[in-house]
């Protein structure tokens, strides 16, 4: 991993853990995110959830969220009925949803603003809003 782009994604994990918020850097074998025990609307209360670094970060946006393979909320987070893929990470398999917060001009990816420390809410929601 470049290490500008690593200084950058340690400067947005260190604002998620001022604000309380658990997420841990995994460089290999996929280079991604994973953010520990965020609360969900379900059951299981809490779960983790992967999102992997985008080639081209921080100029390309984060899209698509992963559970923890074979989690019972994959059918009811918003994409989950249309997975994207799976990887490992962190010693999990992880399933990728189709998600895509970033995807409405509204609310357009703009890399001077957003980062891993603004993806949270986007995940929070999804993890509340289940079918």
């Amino acid at each position: 991993m470049d290490a500008n782009l690593k200084l950058r994604v340690q400067r947005e994990l260190r604002l998620l853990s001022e604000g309380g918020c658990e997420a841990v850097l995994v460089e290999e074998p996929v280079a991604c995110v994973v953010y520990k025990a965020l609360a969900t609307g379900g059951d299981p209360a809490s779960t983790d959830v992967a999102v992997k670094i985008p080639d081209g970060y921080p100029a390309s946006a984060m899209d698509l969220a992963a559970l923890p393979s074979g989690s019972p909320l994959q059918g009811r987070v918003a994409g989950g009925t249309n997975p994207q893929g799976t990887f490992s990470a962190l010693g999990s398999d992880w399933t990728l949803s189709s998600y895509h917060p970033h995807q409405w001009p509204d609310n357009a990816w703009d890399p001077n603003r957003h980062g891993f420390h603004t993806y949270l809410t986007h995940l929070i929601s999804w993890l509340k809003r289940l079918n």
